[in-house]
């Protein structure tokens, strides 16, 4: 298969699969490979530079992403972080920001966030963290200062 005109790179060795109906709750760390059909709440992380995370159709990730491979077909609420390659499939559903160095993104996919290219996502993910807080503390001003202008209604009397 082609990758923008060069052979697309090999998956390494998938050493963890998470089945379907299966649900864990807390932060996850993996080596090698991990492949997702169950429900994980909480963060994704892979341990060194060789990290393949797949999340099929049938996965969800409550939590951000970490790895340097992500290929995701399934749904993420959380940022995703990938410093090699980030592939999202047509069943792909993101609600957060994607940062990463490639992307192949295929029709159907849908994002509800920011995408940010990088060459080193390592001296990036600080300064996003960063801008996440302080657009999160933005929003929280602009909605308190929007609930001072409008005026209490009363409630309606009857008659």
């Amino acid at each position: 298969m082609l990758f923008f005109g060069k052979r697309k790179p090999k998956i390494g060795r998938i050493a963890t699969i998470i089945g379907q109906g299966t649900e864990i709750e807390g932060d996850l760390s993996f080596h090698e490979g991990l492949h997702i059909d169950g429900t994980v709440k909480g963060s994704v992380k892979a341990i060194g530079n060789n990290g393949v995370l797949i999340i099929s159709e049938l996965g969800v990730v409550e939590g951000d992403l970490h790895a340097p491979v992500v290929i995701l077909n399934g749904t993420v609420l959380g940022n995703v972080f990938a410093s090699g390659r980030l592939e999202l499939a047509e069943n792909a559903k993101v609600d957060g920001d994607l940062t990463y160095k490639i992307l192949e993104m295929s029709v159907g996919a849908e994002i509800n966030g920011r995408l940010l290219h990088v060459e080193d996502i390592s001296t990036t993910t600080p300064l996003l963290q960063s801008r996440a807080a302080a657009t999160a503390t933005e929003t929280l001003d602009q909605m308190t200062r929007r609930r001072r202008a409008i005026p209490a209604q009363s409630a309606p009397t009857k008659s």
